[in-house]
This record gives C-alpha cells, structure tokens and sequence, in this order.
C-alpha cells in the first residue's frame, strides 16, 4: 500500500478488546518501531524486556 494511502487512512482508537496479540504480530510490530529512525539522534531506540 501506498504511504500516504497508509497515512491518511490512519485512525485513533480509543476503545481496546480484551484478545491476545500474537507473538508473531507483536514482534513485528516491536520490530518495525526498532528500525524507525528517531528525531535528531542516530541511536537506536531499545524495546527492554517486551516479553516478561
């Protein structure tokens, strides 16, 4: 998909259902926020302990 596609289409979601995210999908999603870069800083941003 398109990026701008991706960000126009983007919404807030203010109400949360009580089901389990897959792993698989959370270290995806932990992943991608890794690689992201951060605001004027070359470090690398660190999850810590994600699964306890």
């Amino acid at each position: 998909m398109e990026f701008y596609k991706v960000v126009n289409r983007r919404r807030s979601i203010r109400q949360f259902e009580e089901r389990e995210i897959p792993r698989e999908v959370l270290e995806r999603i932990l992943d991608a926020g890794l690689k992201s870069p951060l605001l004027q800083s070359s470090e690398k941003m660190g999850a810590g302990n994600a699964y306890r």
